[in-house]
C-alpha cells in the first residue's frame, strides 16, 4: 500500500493545431488547488467567452477553460507551481506568469493583439515539418506552435510589445527576430533555415517595427 505522502500524478491532454498533447504532472497529495480567473476589458467590464489557459514554461497549454457570462473561468485540482496564465478573445489577449500555492483568484485585463503566421523552409524551398516556433517577451515564453507537415502555423501576440520570435528544427540553424506588431495586424514571418552552422534568413511581409517602418529581410543566427 502506498504511503499517504507518496508522489501522485495527473495527466492533462489538450488538442493543439496539428496534434493532441498529453503531459503528466507529478505532485504531492494535498498540493492541488483551485483558481478563479476574472477576464476584463480595459474599462473593467467582464468579457464573456474568453479562452483562459494555464501553460507550462514552453507555453504548452495544460488546462483550458472558457469564461462565462460574468467573465470568470474556474480551474480545479491544479498542482502547485509556476504557470503562464493567458486569456484571449478575437483581437485581444493578455498573459503573465503566476505562482499557484493555494486556492486563489486572478484578474486579467485583455489588450489588443496581432497575428504572426510563421513558416520554415529549407534552402531548397521545402517545408520543414519538424519546425517549432516560440514568442518571447522579457524572458518569458508567451506562445508557441509546431508547423506540422506544412512547416507553418500561427501565433497570436500582444500588440505594441517587443517580441522575439524563434524558429528551430533538428539539424537546422535556428533563427530569431525581434519585432512588434500594431493592433489587429496580420503578418507573415518566413524563416529559411539552412543546415546547422550556416546563417539563416528571415523575411517579413506586413510587419512594422516600433517606428512603423516596413521590414524586408535580415540575417539571423
Amino acid at each position: 500500500m502506498a504511503a499517504d505522502n507518496a508522489p501522485a500524478s495527473v495527466e492533462s491532454c489538450v488538442s493543439l493545431q496539428n496534434s493532441r498533447e498529453c503531459i503528466t504532472h507529478s505532485f504531492l497529495p494535498g498540493n492541488l488547488f483551485s483558481l478563479m480567473v476574472s477576464v476584463q476589458d480595459k474599462f473593467g467590464s467582464a468579457v464573456e467567452g474568453a479562452t483562459v489557459s494555464l501553460k507550462d514554461a514552453q507555453a504548452r497549454p495544460l488546462y483550458v477553460a472558457r469564461a462565462g457570462a460574468d467573465g470568470t473561468a474556474q480551474f480545479s485540482s491544479i498542482p502547485s507551481g509556476t504557470y503562464l496564465l493567458t486569456a484571449s478573445v478575437s483581437g485581444f489577449s493578455s498573459s503573465g506568469q503566476i505562482q499557484i500555492s493555494s486556492n486563489s483568484a486572478q484578474i486579467i485585463q485583455l489588450r489588443p493583439t496581432g497575428t504572426i503566421i510563421v513558416q520554415a523552409k529549407s534552402i531548397s524551398g521545402q517545408a520543414i515539418s519538424q519546425a517549432n516556433f516560440s514568442v518571447v517577451n522579457s524572458g518569458v515564453t508567451l506562445s508557441s506552435c509546431s508547423g506540422g507537415s506544412t512547416g507553418r502555423c500561427s501565433l497570436t501576440v500582444d500588440a505594441n510589445k517587443e517580441l522575439t520570435i524563434t524558429a528551430s528544427a533538428p539539424g537546422f540553424t535556428s533563427a530569431s527576430a525581434t519585432r512588434s506588431l500594431v493592433a489587429s495586424q496580420v503578418a507573415l514571418l518566413s524563416f529559411i533555415l539552412p543546415p546547422t552552422d550556416s546563417p539563416a534568413t528571415v523575411s517579413f511581409l506586413g510587419v512594422r517595427d516600433s517606428l512603423g517602418r516596413q521590414a524586408s529581410s535580415l540575417q539571423a543566427g
